[in-house]
């Protein structure tokens, strides 16, 4: 009776509660990734500027470790509950509907508009067919000079091949593993440590973009996923200052990064503390305990909905169409930057509002459940319906 699968999935029964972090959490990485792109630096205000200037990939990290979390928790449920895989046609529709129909529209409108792209002024790179359709698949780099954000991408869409594969290969294994959740846990954040070491050594370069050092971020969501499930009584939960010290450690890690210490040395320990303190933030704010909804929180949710049309419209917007018309504008390269930053963010979220309604609401009103977007309140509000069986 202790290990049925009731008994183990009770903990995720209650994620639908919990849905309201994830949109907070959600908002929070897209906002520390335009503070980064966007330069929004503010000498007079401690600690400021060292969250901005590390807030580009702690931001990437925290959506990797989302992706992680809910393309997992699916496949938790089905092997607790049935021993099984989900629907797999339903789960890869699902995944093309969500990042698929956006990125080529961007991608379409970025290729049409190259000639004002200012890395492709720079670089001019010749491309071919081959490289363009490549591209639409996530398996070229070579058109990244038109949007830099879209190498996360292909990470993404490279764990959401191999994910599914590796989970059915080790389908007969993983109550065994949620079982040992604790020693795997640690030894993943050991390997990961001392794979960025070795890394360094090697090819003598930061692996920033590398796809195993990123790995990381996917397989503590997966860990997550699990610990949800297989922590019934919330021991691992029950943490001191359960979203305050995380928050803390990793704003001291931000400003421990800036001293002058070789990156050889700092680095591979300063990424996987920061991918820790991530870690450990979601373990806090998935606790039982429900956040009070307030315009914060709604602010939240409206941000989290266009959070992927925001990821991929804003530095374009920046640096390809604010900063040019400016300068023109006022016939000056010198300009206070924050009069680029708020326009561009007015503009982001303007154009981000109705790609999200023109693109990427009617797509995902095709997924099993049908995805409604209404405002109420002036924020927006996520409505999931279950689909009526014919």
């Amino acid at each position: 009776m202790h290990n049925s699968p009731v008994t183990f999935i009770k903990p995720l029964l209650l994620l639908k509660a919990r849905l309201v972090q994830l949109d907070l959490l959600r908002a929070v990485a897209v906002v520390l990734v335009m503070l980064y792109h966007f330069n929004c630096y503010i000498a007079k205000i401690p600690l400021w500027n060292d969250i901005v200037v590390n807030g580009g990939q702690t931001g990437v990290n925290i959506f990797f470790t989302l992706s992680g979390l809910l393309i997992a928790l699916p496949f938790v449920k089905e092997n607790l509950e049935h021993s099984r895989m989900p629907d797999i046609y339903q789960y890869v529709v699902n995944r093309i509907l969500r990042i698929v129909p956006l990125f080529w529209a961007v991608t379409l409108v970025s290729y049409t508009c190259r000639e004002h792209i200012q890395l492709y002024e720079q670089l001019r790179p010749e491309y071919t067919i081959t490289d363009i359709w490549l591209h639409l698949v996530f398996l070229s780099s070579r058109l990244n000079v038109l949007n830099p954000v879209v190498w996360t991408l292909r990470i993404e869409v490279l764990v959401y091949i191999i994910f599914p594969l590796l989970w059915w290969i080790t389908l007969r294994w993983n109550k065994y593993i949620i079982h040992h959740i604790y020693p795997i846990t640690t030894l993943g954040f050991l390997f990961f440590l001392i794979y960025r070491i070795v890394y360094i050594q090697i090819y003598h370069q930061i692996p920033y973009e590398d796809i195993i050092s990123n790995l990381e971020c996917f397989w503590q969501g997966i860990l997550i996923a699990l610990l949800l499930v297989a922590d019934k009584e919330q021991r691992f939960f029950r943490i001191p200052f359960p979203v305050l010290l995380p928050v803390i450690v990793l704003i001291a890690l931000m400003k421990l990064s800036q001293l002058e210490v070789s990156p050889d040395l700092y680095f591979p320990f300063f990424r996987s503390f920061c991918n820790a303190g991530i870690f450990m933030l979601f373990i806090g704010l998935l606790r039982k305990r429900m956040l009070p909804i307030g315009i914060g929180i709604r602010a939240a949710v409206f941000i989290s909905a266009i959070s992927y049309s925001i990821y991929l419209l804003h530095f374009n917007i920046y640096y390809n169409m604010v900063m040019p018309l400016m300068q023109q504008a006022l016939h000056t390269t010198v300009i206070n930057n924050w009069l680029y930053v708020l326009p561009s963010i007015l503009i982001t979220v303007v154009l981000s509002l109705l790609t999200y309604g023109l693109i990427e609401e009617p797509f995902l009103s095709f997924k099993n459940g049908v995805k409604a977007f209404t405002f109420k309140n002036g924020f927006a509000t996520v409505l999931y319906n279950k689909r009526r069986d014919k």
